[in-house]
């Protein structure tokens, strides 16, 4: 996790120093949010969020709880610090139908697929699965576990 902190806060030092002309500076550079409800976001468990990193030559160093008191030149960062590339999407309709789903990745037989069924059938009992208003719905099938077959409601002699 550590590793991950400093190499996303190494491509933000990066990106800074090229905005504040610091990139062939030899001379270490502190960036600190200043105000009380910002913070730097590390992704590390040990310091999660933290008020300040330096930078030197263009390369991240160091990664500070607090501001610290210092006679050191300070730049000040206006808003959040988000290490590295942030891809920030989901897909909320297919988590929610997944969590909704049999999971049936993995089973490489009928019987197998089968007990999974049941057992989400019994977790959700009385909540209508296997009516026609709301179906039993799998994921994860990999046909190439039953000759390229794919499942119906039908039990056919493959399966039997």
């Amino acid at each position: 996790m550590a590793s991950a902190t400093i190499i996303g806060a190494a491509l933000l030092a990066f990106a800074a120093s090229f905005r504040h002309g610091l990139f062939e500076s030899a001379k270490p550079v502190l960036y600190c949010v200043n105000d009380a409800s910002q913070f730097i976001t590390t992704l590390d468990t040990s310091l999660p969020n933290a008020k300040c990193f330096r930078v030197q030559g263009g390369v991240f160093t160091e990664i500070l709880e607090e501001i610290p008191s210092t006679e050191e030149e300070i730049v000040s960062l206006d808003g959040y610090v988000l290490p590295g590339i942030i891809e920030s999407h989901g897909h909320i309709l297919q988590y929610g139908e997944m969590l909704e789903s049999v999971e049936l990745y993995g089973a490489q037989n009928i019987d197998e697929v089968i007990r999974r069924i049941k057992k989400f059938l019994k977790a959700h009992a009385g909540e209508g699965y296997g009516t026609r208003e709301k179906w039993v719905r799998g994921i994860g099938w990999d046909q190439a576990f039953f000759g390229g077959l794919m499942p119906t409601a039908v039990r056919n002699s493959l399966f039997s």
